[in-house]
């Protein structure tokens, strides 16, 4: 049996991750509440073969349990934070120092999570005795109780069979739980996808009451979202959480402050989420189309480095427009483009070439960023530009990213006509576009993704 070891100085967040572990695994867990805490915990147990930490912590944060792993026995060490790398301070060449080293946003995606695990040890035993299927999650009763106000379906387990007490909804006051619990039951059951979304829930609410730094509109990004009201009722109708939205914008707040770039860039970044316009609001939003279609794909890499990939991409692929209104020109189909002069549409053609090699001189924006960015105005039919490639041809970030912008002009444009009311017929309308247009070669995962995740596959 494994053993790992969580550190936290927030309790409510140590039960999560062991609940989460405990579900899917056979592992002996230790926690600690402090980096000190944790010191002692690792010299009295030399066999612990994973630690998953917090960075900020009282009495010795993440960094000094980080260090003092890497010299001792370097076990894998996964880093909890909602902020990057370069935010935590004490903490260098993290992936270099162990290549099963990982970090985890906040809230965790908990697929991602077993994922590098099981990556980091092959060999550890699923707990087969904890359901019948794969379908169901267990929980203690009473952590539920304390949750009561999320309200899932509860089950409870009667020998092989799983037998519902509590519909969605159903939940009033823990009081409800409590009689279960009287009855001499420990435990319940969620089914998978309901245990997903409920741990969500509750860490981002953990979070947002214990951390000054929790995942919140940053003033970068807020501006934007203030001001382009269709934009916030856009993530409403297509499903995009609260709770997501503040990842993303903690962590487009993050990448803008953390550009390392001549300060006329990062003036242009910041700039790009303080106005009112097609381009904050199209970029902003295609960062959140983008993470909504790769939760969909269920990518086995899917994280804070994947969603800070399209974070820098999202900020930086019109950095070498001349006029920033010919954002805008979302293809040469565009009424706008038509009127330009023809050196004009040369250099329009080929910003792509220049946002990319531009974004590979900023040393802390990752590599694959400038492969979405001079994929952005290709199309899947290779009509696009510049190199007019093909469905195939294009990496699967920048088809994300493509389609991301696809759906992000199509609202940025309906801005006037969208509401509650009008949009099932705007949704439509952008289905059949998007299986009209888009629907090729590896395009049309990627188009799946985006439809399930509203609901319209």
């Amino acid at each position: 049996m494994s053993k790992f070891l969580i550190v936290d100085d927030e309790a409510d967040l140590r039960d999560i991750l062991r609940f989460v572990l405990e579900a899917k695994y056979k592992v002996e867990i230790l926690e600690a509440g402090s980096g000190e805490e944790a010191l002692e915990i690792l010299r009295q147990h030399p066999d612990i073969e994973m630690i998953f930490s917090d960075y900020g912590m009282p009495n010795g944060n993440g960094a000094v349990v980080f260090n003092y792993n890497k010299n001792a026995k370097n076990i894998p060490f996964f880093l909890f934070t909602g902020a990057t790398l370069e935010d935590c301070e004490g903490i260098k060449d993290f992936h270099k120092t162990h290549i099963k080293n990982c970090l985890i946003g906040k809230p965790f995606e908990d697929d991602f999570l077993f994922t590098q695990i099981e990556k980091a040890i092959p060999n550890i035993s699923n707990d087969q005795s904890l359901t019948s299927t794969h379908d169901y999650k267990r929980l203690p009763l009473d952590f539920v109780a304390e949750y009561v106000h999320y309200s899932p379906a509860v089950y409870i387990k009667l020998s092989d069979r799983f037998i519902k007490i509590f519909h969605r909804g159903d939940l009033q006051s823990s009081d409800d739980i409590k009689k279960y619990l009287a009855r001499g039951e420990k435990f319940c059951y969620l089914q998978k996808n309901d245990f997903k979304e409920f741990i969500f829930q509750i860490t981002d609410e953990i979070q947002k009451k214990v951390s000054a730094k929790a995942p919140t509109a940053g003033s970068v990004d807020k501006a934007a979202m203030d001001t382009a009201l269709y934009l916030q009722q856009a993530c409403k109708i297509f499903g995009i959480k609260e709770a997501q939205q503040r990842i993303i914008h903690a962590c487009v707040e993050s990448c803008v402050k953390n550009l390392h770039t001549p300060p006329k860039l990062q003036e242009f970044a910041k700039d790009i989420f303080t106005k009112n316009n097609y381009l904050g609001a199209h970029s902003l939003f295609s960062i959140h189309i983008s993470y909504l279609i790769s939760r969909n794909l269920n990518f086995d890499f899917f994280g804070q480095q994947l969603l800070d990939k399209f974070t820098f991409a999202g900020i930086l692929h019109d950095i070498s427009l001349e006029e920033e209104e010919y954002s805008e020109i979302f293809d040469t189909n565009h009424p706008k483009f038509a009127k330009l002069t023809a050196l004009s549409k040369e250099k329009l053609k080929q910003h792509p070439n220049e946002s990319a090699k531009l974004s590979m001189e900023i040393r802390n924006v990752p590599q694959e960023v400038a492969t979405i960015i001079r994929e952005h105005h290709e199309r899947p039919d290779g009509s696009g530009f510049p190199r007019g490639l093909g469905a195939n041809a294009i990496s699967l970030l920048g088809a994300i990213y493509i389609v991301a912008l696809k759906v992000a002009d199509f609202i940025s444009v309906r801005a006037e006509a969208l509401s509650e009311e009008s949009f099932d017929n705007l949704r439509l309308e952008l289905k059949s576009e998007l299986l009209q247009n888009y629907y090729h070669g590896q395009f049309r995962k990627v188009v799946d993704a985006f439809l399930k995740g509203i609901d319209m596959y």
